[in-house]
């Protein structure tokens, strides 16, 4: 089988699954972006692009070849970055939620320090937004911006590096420390409380 067809096929059944898993237990087909306070997040679309996109490729390799792939070390790294960060980033939100003075967005009716009341539902562009204060949902957060638009960036150009080589690319050490220095960025700005 043609590493692209097989590559495709490999994507399309994974991105299935997903689909079937967000809407089984959220009722929503992007639902397995969705974490457990209601909202769309980050961390779980990159975890889910990185687990689609490399699972992709192994397959697709695997059935072009009938041989175990070789995997680059540097694309161990860039997934130990991304489920490190996952690890970290539930850490962080974990720490908020059991603090009641922290001012945590959820989905359902918030009250804000004014007195006010609002209702958030999960939005896709939450992936990008504040997750906390009384401005969660409604101002871009910076560093998970930058986050989101690197790790987008990367993600298409490992598309188009796998498809050239047909098999895993293997990134420069520099793209892993620009990788590591965002999660470190976003995972940082997380943890400080905000009003």
């Amino acid at each position: 089988m043609d590493f692209s067809v097989a590559w495709l096929v490999s994507f399309a059944v994974a991105l299935v699954l997903s689909v079937w898993a967000g809407k089984s237990a959220k009722g929503n087909p992007l639902g397995v972006l969705i974490d457990g306070r209601g909202r769309f997040s980050l961390t779980h679309l990159q975890l889910t692009m990185w687990t689609l996109l490399v699972l992709a490729t192994f397959t697709g390799a695997f059935f072009s070849t009938w041989k175990i792939p070789d995997i680059p070390q540097t694309l161990l790294v860039l997934l130990g970055l991304a489920s490190g960060g996952a690890v970290a980033s539930g850490a962080v939100k974990a720490t908020k939620d059991l603090d009641p003075g922290a001012n945590v967005a959820r989905a359902g009716l918030q009250d804000r320090s004014d007195g006010s009341q609002r209702t958030i539902s999960a939005k896709l562009s939450q992936v990008f937004l504040k997750e906390e204060g009384d401005q969660a949902d409604e101002v871009v957060d910076l560093p998970k911006f930058q986050h989101f638009l690197f790790a987008l960036v990367l993600a298409v150009v490992y598309v188009v590096l796998t498809f050239q080589s047909s098999a895993f690319p293997d990134f420069p050490p520099e793209v892993l420390w620009l990788l590591g220095i965002s999660h470190a960025g976003h995972i940082g700005a997380k943890v400080p409380n905000q009003r």
